[in-house]
């Protein structure tokens, strides 16, 4: 039928619907219509197509198309379908009940408030695969058809496919670029009751494990990409890389500490598999994940404990301050045409507001002392900090 489609609607756009091999001629007048009529019939017979005349339908004010009744009342349900609906089994099986909503949700711009009625039978479609332990207690591993919330209900099911493929987290880190420290971001993180964590500012380090993979990637992207406009089509050859890489000091690759196995590469071939089955080789992916995260994870606390002794001999500790001391804040912003050399390290005095948790301070202007024209308002660490002290105006003797 795509010679039909292709032809007809080629010459006939604006004047005729078609689907598949259904042709709908609306117009508003009877004279309209048969003209179209005429002009369709003529292409018809033009690309030698056929119709059978017992299956056509000519100048109807109402008729059914597409499962739908059409009239100059607008698009109605099919008193057919209409019937199939009130007339259906009570479900007694949990097909039974998918079945149901199969059928209803198809007209369900006819049926009003329609997600709240169907809501009690969706709920129970939800399943749980459970894993039965050592311990004799029963895991939940994976779960389907997760309810959505009244947000997320309004979703497009492409939406719905990325939500919640592994929950949401509990805290989310990030620095204080625009796109984070907006109101629209604080409130999507709110109403899944995500916590915020704005690191200081100039602070990399405080995000550390992200910064490490940035340096990677950048590092890998450079050596891949010609065109730095087409960077992010290089980004899951790169992510696979992270994934598939062994990782010393968790002594396995990400994949298998989360899956249990490698993922295959371009590399893998039937011959790996024809010698895996020649040895007996037979992967037990549970037992194998589940000894690699033990060796991780004594592995990394081993070098925690090793880079906080180093830390901790080479670094003096950060000064503390307290709500309502003055301090300095250091000064990298260079003016152009400013001297550097006579330029003052530090700017200030400002306020610490409040002390936050792992050495952050927010600092703000003094009330009725700004420093610049433009209120200051930033989470700093203390290392771009320096206490201010009041300077001792010098006694000229009488």
């Amino acid at each position: 039928m795509r010679p039909l489609n292709s032809k007809i609607i080629k010459q006939r756009n604006d004047e005729i619907i078609v689907y598949i091999d259904d042709i709908l001629i609306p117009s508003d007048s009877i004279q309209e219509n048969l003209s179209v009529l005429k002009k369709v019939l003529l292409l018809l017979k033009q690309y030698k197509f056929e119709i059978n005349v017992n299956k056509c339908l000519f100048l109807k004010k109402e008729f059914e198309y597409l499962g739908y009744t059409l009239s100059p009342l607008g698009i109605t349900l099919n008193v057919r379908h209409t019937k199939a609906i009130s007339n259906f089994p009570r479900p007694k099986r949990v097909v039974e009940v998918q079945r149901f909503l199969g059928l209803t949700n198809y007209f369900r711009k006819f049926i009003k408030d329609y997600a709240k009625l169907a809501k009690p039978l969706q709920v129970l479609l939800p399943a749980i695969l459970l894993q039965k332990q050592d311990a004799g207690q029963w895991a939940p591993i994976s779960y389907y058809s997760q309810t959505t919330n009244k947000s997320e209900a309004q979703y497009h099911s492409y939406e719905l496919e990325m939500l919640a493929t592994f929950g949401n987290p509990e805290v989310v880190t990030s620095d204080r670029g625009t796109s984070f420290t907006s109101q629209e971001f604080s409130k999507f993180l709110s109403s899944r009751g995500i916590k915020h964590t704005l690191i200081a500012v100039a602070a990399p380090w405080a995000n550390g494990i992200v910064e490490r993979i940035n340096r990677f990637l950048k590092s890998s992207l450079k050596k891949l990409i010609e065109d730095p406009a087409s960077w992010h089509t290089w980004l899951g050859a790169v992510q696979y890389v992270i994934n598939s890489t062994y990782h010393s000091s968790l002594k396995a690759s990400s994949s298998r500490l989360l899956l249990g196995y490698d993922q295959r590469g371009h590399s893998d071939s039937k011959l790996v598999r024809f010698l895996d089955d020649l040895a007996k080789v037979e992967w037990d992916t549970e037992s194998v994940r589940q000894n690699a995260q033990r060796l991780a994870t004594e592995t990394t606390n081993r070098i925690k404990a090793y880079n906080k002794d180093y830390y901790d001999s080479h670094y003096r500790k950060p000064t503390i301050y307290h709500p309502g001391d003055y301090v300095m804040i250091r000064d990298t912003n260079v003016k152009p045409g400013e001297n550097k050399k006579f330029r003052p390290c530090y700017k200030g005095p400002y306020l610490v507001a409040k002390a936050l948790d792992k050495n952050r301070y927010v600092i703000q202007d003094i009330p009725g002392f700004n420093v610049s024209s433009r209120p200051y308002n930033s989470i700093l660490s203390p290392d771009r900090l320096k206490l201010w002290i009041k300077p001792v105006e010098p006694q000229v003797p009488l």
